[in-house]
């Protein structure tokens, strides 16, 4: 190859540059500022993510495209839960390439004011012992109510804690 980088890794990056630029549909919510109630509804060790990343996911189409980035190469992929979009929207979050065992992430509060979506999350890592040198990519992805506005309209603030077990 002539320095190029390989097409596979060129889509999945296509694919994420879309997801991050997705827009809300015209559809609009009250929301009060403060913590938001939200509900875990996947996670996982073996996802495609190389580096950390947090996505809005506000409609079937991104939903779909994170479920196959979430999954890996699960064969067969397991049907993606059904979301109401008009009603919910979802936060998914990629701890990236781990190259042991012993790792997961987790989603402990996630708030909103204004322009701003505060995603508390904590990195785990089980210390000492024998872990399995195998490569791991944990996920979260969480549920909550649809904020108004569109996804380029929001700040995602993480706030990162890393925790042995």
């Amino acid at each position: 190859m002539s320095g190029r980088p390989p097409i596979k890794k060129f889509i999945i990056l296509a694919q994420l540059a879309y997801l991050i630029t997705g827009c809300f549909s015209s559809a609009r919510t009250t929301v009060k500022d403060g913590p938001i109630a939200f509900a875990v509804i996947d996670s996982g060790q073996h996802s495609l993510a190389d580096t950390a990343a947090v996505f809005l996911i506000d409609n079937q189409k991104q939903w779909l495209e994170i479920w196959r980035f979430a999954k890996g190469s699960i064969e067969p992929m397991p049907p993606a839960p059904e979301i109401d979009f008009k009603r919910d929207m979802l936060v998914a979050v990629f701890m990236g390439k781990k190259s042991s065992g012993g790792y997961r992430v987790q989603m402990t509060n996630i708030e909103y004011a204004k322009d701003t979506l505060s995603i508390s999350i904590e990195y785990f890592r089980r210390p000492g012992g024998t872990l399995l040198p195998v490569v791991t990519s944990p996920y979260q992805i969480a549920k909550f109510q649809r904020l108004p506005g569109k996804t380029e309209d929001y700040a995602i603030n993480t706030l990162i804690d890393n925790v042995n077990e």
